[in-house]
């Protein structure tokens, strides 16, 4: 059963789409940021040979509200994408950035950005005010697999967007179901659906990473997030105030 992720390094193991490599209609978020990799490194004299094995340190905030610092070569950090498929192109409702979507259950959201100085685009905060909770997975019954995962810990809100490309995914999510209230939901896929978006406005509890996966100079060009989480997302809200800051 899927608990409380303490480093990055078990993403490949608990997320059942990682490691499958995507099929001839769509490329997974590693293959992008390899291509883009590339690009930036040759643009500033650097091997990408050289990039790839770089280090690169960042802090994955856990679901238990603790901080780990972890150390991954980009090459590493890339290797644990390569589950993640992206579509060649998104249509119908939903299904492109720009248009507002609830998503209620265990969520799977992740961006890259590339670019100078890339800010980091998850914005964590943790609240003070609400009491944390233990974690604990609720089974279905028809078919063994969890239902629901309570990761517990603090309660976390997400902020972010400006990414160069993001998604989540939507219907069955990793160890749950997510239950989709967009186009008249809600709904509940049988299948993981990637949809795309441009912001994120999360609360639950998760956990939440993104590491700079190559810098020069100390200047971070390509960076990648993470959000495995359950609880209230909007995505492309319309909403004037989005989910109002947690005390």
């Amino acid at each position: 059963m899927r608990k409380a992720i303490a480093t990055l390094t078990c993403i490949a193991a608990i997320l059942p789409f990682g490691g499958v490599r995507a099929s001839t209609a769509s490329h997974t978020m590693a293959d992008i940021a390899r291509q883009e990799l590339a690009k930036i490194a040759s643009s500033y004299g650097v091997d990408p040979a050289a990039a790839m094995a770089a280090p690169q340190t960042f802090d994955v905030f856990n679901a238990d509200g603790t901080t780990t610092t972890v150390t991954m070569t980009t090459a590493q950090i890339l290797d644990r994408m390569d589950g993640l498929a992206v579509p060649r192109r998104a249509t119908g409702p939903g299904l492109a950035p720009g248009v507002p979507e609830t998503l209620v259950g265990d969520l799977t959201h992740f961006y890259i950005s590339v670019g100078f100085s890339v800010p980091s685009s998850y914005a964590v905060t943790s609240s003070a005010a609400i009491p944390s909770t233990p974690g604990a997975v609720v089974p279905n019954p028809a078919g063994g697999l969890p239902l629901f995962t309570e990761y517990g810990g603090p309660v976390i809100q997400v902020k972010g967007g400006g990414w160069t490309l993001g998604g989540h995914f939507a219907g069955y999510a990793a160890g749950g179901i997510n239950v989709d209230l967009a186009g008249g939901g809600p709904y509940a896929g049988p299948v993981l659906t990637l949809i795309l978006d441009g912001t994120i406005d999360f609360v639950g509890h998760g956990s939440v990473a993104q590491p700079c996966i190559f810098s020069f100079f100390g200047i971070c060009l390509l960076r990648a997030g993470l959000v495995l989480a359950d609880g209230v997302a909007l995505f492309d809200s319309t909403l004037p105030a989005g989910i109002p800051i947690l005390p």
